[in-house]
Parts: C-alpha cells; structure tokens; sequence
C-alpha cells in the first residue's frame, strides 16, 4: 500500500468510523430513552453484575492472536486459519466455565436472576469467536465502512428487539435477549461483507511469531478487562443494583465522549501504524496531529455534555435518574484519558512493543487499582475523584513511554492537550455563568448552551487557526463529502 493510498484509507476509515459512531449513537441514545422509561435502574443493575464477568473472562478469547494478526505486514493464510479455529476452541470453554459458575455468580451478588443472566450470556463467546477472525482482517485492510453497517445494523436491531420485549412484559430479559440478537446479525452481516473464510488448515508452530506478540497483548487485555470492570463489580457487590444502574447510565452517557472521538481514529489509527512501523519520524507526525485533532473533540465535547447533564438525562431516561447527573460531572473529568490514550498506546502496539505495552499497563493498574481502594473509603464520590487523578497519572505515563520511542517529549504533548483544555474551560464557566440568570427549563438550556457554547468554541479554534480544529474540518468537511459515498 502507497503512502497516499494508505493516506486516503486513513481518512475514508476516520469518517466511516465517525459516521457509524454518530449513526449508532442516534439509535442507541432512542433506545436508551425509551427503555430507560420502561425498566428500572435495578433492571440495568441486574445485567451490568453478569455482564462484568464475561466481559473479564472475554479477554482470553484468543490470547491477544487477532491483534497479532493485524499488526502483521503479511499474515499467511495457514495462521489466519489457525487463529480462528483457536477462537472457537477458547469459546466453547469460556462459555462452559461460565455456565458452571453462573451459580457462583449469584451467591457473589446474593441475587438468583443474576445467575440465570449469566448463563444466557455466556453464549456471547460463540458469536465472538465466529466473527473475531473477520473484524480483525476489515480493520487490517481499512475497510471500515463494512465494519461500520454491520455494527449499526446490530445496534438497530438490538434497539427495536430490546423496546419490543420491554413493552411485552420481559423486564431485565429485554436487555439480555436483545443483546443477543443484536450480536447476532451483526455476525451474519460480516460474514456475507467479508471475503474470508475459514479452511481446513491448522498448524500450531505457525503462529509461534504471532504468540511472541499476542500473548503480552493478552495479559493487557486481561488487566484491562478486570480494570475496567472492577468499579461495577464492587458497587454491584458493596451498593444495591438500582445504585450501579445509575453509575451505569452516567458511564454510558461518558462513553459518548469515547465514541465521537477516539473510537473513530482508534479503529484507524494501529493498523496505520503498523504500515508505517518502519518510517519513525512519519509516525510522530501522525502522532502528532492525532492528538491534536482528539483533544479538540474531546475537550468541546466533554464540557458540551458537562453543561447539558441535567438537560440530557433528566429529558432523555426521566427523573428517576437524576443519580446519574451527579456522577457524570465526576466522570467528564476523566472523559480525556481514554481518547488520548488510545493515541498513544497505539504507538507501542503498532510499532510491535508489546513488552513495553504490558509493562506500561502493569504499572498504570497498580497506580490505579491503589487509588481506587482508597477512593471508595469515602463512597462512590470519593472513588470518582480518586479516578481523576489516576487518569492523570496514567496519561503522563503514557506519554513518557511514547516519548522514548518517537522523541516526542511529554511537554509538548501535555501543551497540545492544555491548548485545547483551557479555552473549553473558560467558554463552559462563562456559559455556565450565564445559567444562573436565564429560567430553569430543561429544553430552554439545552438548546441556549448547546448553540451558545458550540459557536464560541468553534469561533475561538477559527479565529486563532488551532491545528486540531483544521485537521478535524479539512477531514469531515471535504475528504468526507469527496471520497466517501454512502
């Protein structure tokens, strides 16, 4: 692949990425309003307590093999083939060992429906296994638009599944049987986009070279998964579900923020780099416009939402969850950590350091996992702060072991971030201050903070030609309308 092919792969990858996060979004946040009408906070408790073990025992699906795969120059089709066949193997496993401990699960949270939740579930590691092998070769190639219709089409489906059994008297089993099927034709449409298909070819020696760099990428995800997890495997086990149900809705609403930035150049931005292991000096240029382009969103969107919390929620899922207004405000401030970092962690995966990636990660853990003890000392609150500083720490770390690799020093990527962060700040406090005098209607200040913010946010990046704001506008703006057509 050519530099301007790749170029161009990049960008068409970015906006389809972008436009199914949108597009996926629009629908879920329906979904997510109509449901949240329907069910209880205690209903979203229930599957959020079984989804945390799968999702942690979902981390040795395939032992890290499929990203192997993609930062592969040219996997052979005997590994391809071996990986697969792995996958189905693990699921069938994984799927069994959580069926036997289902019971367990329960007796961990006290609550019966819990373990038959979990039982249910445990067929997701089929669905997974089945269309792992697939993903990872769209991503490898870019083509992303195909990724982007298979998942919206599930997220549809699971939406009108979910609100269909919700009306019907299903309770908790609305999420869970919807969920499923979701999954499901997103599988089936991937399979018929996909030109892949799995042979009779296994052969364990042949992805020995895969193994040296999966497994260190597997004990990350490992790790990752427990740590992601771990907040809502104690507030489910310390706290009631309807309590984790609304932590759940605020981390949900703060994964919008995720979406509309990181995961749009994060399905892009490993297999780039992996073509361009080679060329230094170009990785830390697309670093570096990575970043600027991230902390551009991230920081607009974040205080956005910030100042629309009650706005949003309130209007969106109803009163019964104002809780998670509250805990959202916590959480945007960490709402940076994960975009950024999905930057520069990427680096390490795509230049093939994965030793250094597990590494990195063991020590991110530590520090997170101390300030997350002492945190919940003082309740849910005192761990929501104490996460904000560990993601701060966790950041800067990030950007010392990126700064070894590219010569791209942790000073200049803290002033890249504080560029666009303290402008965001001061447009948010000033609309926020105008709060104060205007009428306490929901829909009024949602539409004056939205169109009040939005307009001096963007005037103050157009007046002052901030890179991100040009390199995100020269993307969506005319790339988008030239190459991609939906």
């Amino acid at each position: 692949m050519t530099p301007s092919d790749l170029k161009n792969k990049s960008i068409e990858g970015v906006a389809w990425n972008f436009i199914g996060k949108i597009s996926t979004h629009v629908v879920t946040i329906i979904v997510s309003a109509v449901l949240a009408r329907l069910l209880s906070r205690a209903d979203f408790g229930l599957v959020a307590m079984a989804i945390v073990f799968i999702s942690v025992t979902q981390a040795f699906m395939d032992f890290g093999l499929t990203s192997a795969l993609i930062q592969k120059k040219n996997p052979t089709e005997v590994q391809i083939n071996t990986v697969f066949y792995i996958n189905c193997v693990l699921a069938v496993v994984l799927m069994l060992l959580l069926i036997g401990c289902s019971g367990l699960i329960g007796k961990f949270y006290n609550n019966t429906e819990v373990t038959s939740i979990a039982k249910f579930i445990s067929y997701l590691f089929l669905i997974y296994a089945i269309n792992g092998v697939q993903r990872a070769m769209l991503t490898k190639e870019l083509k992303l638009k195909t990724l982007t219709i298979s998942n919206l089409s599930g997220a549809f489906v699971k939406g009108i599944s979910g609100i269909f059994l919700a009306l019907n008297g299903y309770g908790v089993w609305s999420l869970v049987y919807s969920e499923f099927l979701g999954n499901i034709v997103t599988t089936v449409l991937l399979w018929f986009q996909s030109s892949w298909r799995p042979k009779l070819m296994f052969k364990l020696s042949e992805i020995k070279e895969l193994f040296n760099f999966g497994y260190k990428m597997f004990f990350v995800r490992m790790l990752d998964s427990i740590y992601v997890k771990l907040d809502e495997l104690i507030i489910g086990k310390i706290f009631a579900a309807d309590i984790l149900g609304g932590y759940g809705q605020a981390k949900r609403f703060n994964n919008m923020v995720v979406s509309y930035t990181s995961d749009s150049l994060g399905g892009v931005f490993f297999p780039v780099i992996s073509h361009l292991q080679d060329d230094i000096a170009q990785v830390k240029k697309v670093v570096e416009k990575s970043l600027e382009a991230i902390a551009f969103l991230v920081f607009g969107i974040t205080a956005l939402l910030y100042l629309n919390a009650e706005s949003l929620i309130v209007l969106l899922y109803s009163q019964k969850w104002l809780v998670s207004v509250g805990y959202f405000k916590v959480l945007a401030f960490v709402a940076y950590g994960f975009p950024v970092s999905v930057i520069l962690v990427n680096v390490l995966m795509g230049l093939g350091k994965s030793g250094t990636f597990l590494k990195l990660d063991i020590i991110k853990k530590i520090i997170g996992l101390s300030g997350m003890g002492i945190g919940f000392l003082w309740g849910i609150y005192g761990f929501l702060w104490a996460n904000v500083l560990v993601t701060t720490i966790g950041v800067t770390i990030n950007m010392w072991f990126v700064s070894r690799l590219i010569d791209f020093s942790v000073s200049d990527q803290w002033k890249i971030l504080l560029k666009y962060l303290f402008p965001a700040i001061i447009i948010a406090f000033a609309v926020w201050f105008l709060n104060k005098y205007l009428p306490h209607n929901l829909w009024f200040l949602l539409f004056v903070n939205t169109i009040l913010f939005s307009v001096l946010y963007f005037l103050f990046n157009f007046a002052f030609k901030i890179n991100g704001f040009l390199y995100v506008k020269d993307i969506f703006m005319s790339k988008v309308l030239k190459k991609v057509k939906i």
